[in-house]
């Protein structure tokens, strides 16, 4: 089985969620659609928000052939599924019995798919990471970013955020994450 990602409405991925779960509840399916936790301050209180790593997109694990695309194709709130649209892989249906229908369309990298699973990890949602920063060096102790220190790109004390990069989607991705920072008594002074 593979990953593939769904282009639907922005604000109904849930709403797509639950159709895909309904339409295809016989099919080995899962779905997800990526969270981050991060804090918010309105009037002097934090809040903690969860917002959507990819606003209008959800991402789907299953094995694709024709016949699981045109009952996808139905759902009202999906507007396309990412794909190649090259010719090279176009389908006709006297092709030999080799043809393997998935590789009609674009799968996300398993590496880049497998480094998402492990930030979200299975409730779908990057929670908080805790950092040690000192002298300008960040330290992750626990939490999703731990031993990804290379990904984070700036980090706002104020805020409680860091900015991380990485590839997804054969593209670089640049988002602000929640953070818990501690620091060393020398900073505090």
């Amino acid at each position: 089985m593979d990953w593939y990602v769904l282009f639907v409405e922005t604000g109904k991925e849930e709403i797509t969620k639950d159709f895909i779960n309904k339409k295809l509840s016989k099919s080995n399916i899962r779905c997800i659609i990526p969270k981050r936790k991060v804090p918010e301050k309105k009037q002097g209180i934090t809040y903690h928000c969860i917002k959507l790593m990819f606003p209008g997109y959800v991402l789907i694990e299953l094995k694709l052939d024709y016949k699981i695309y045109y009952q996808l194709k139905e759902i009202p709130t999906l507007i396309r599924l990412l794909n190649y649209n090259s010719p090279k892989y176009y389908y006709t249906p006297d092709e030999d019995e080799g043809f393997d229908e998935s590789d009609c369309f674009k799968k996300i990298n398993s590496k880049e798919m497998q480094f998402l699973i492990k930030l979200i990890g299975d409730e779908g949602i990057l929670d908080y990471s805790e950092l040690f920063i000192e002298n300008s060096n960040v330290t992750v102790l626990s939490g999703p970013l731990k031993n990804r220190e290379g990904i984070i790109k700036r980090v706002d004390k104020h805020k409680n955020r860091a900015k991380v990069e990485f590839n997804f989607l054969d593209r670089v991705c640049i988002l602000d994450v929640g953070v818990q920072i501690l620091y060393t008594k020398d900073d505090r002074l």
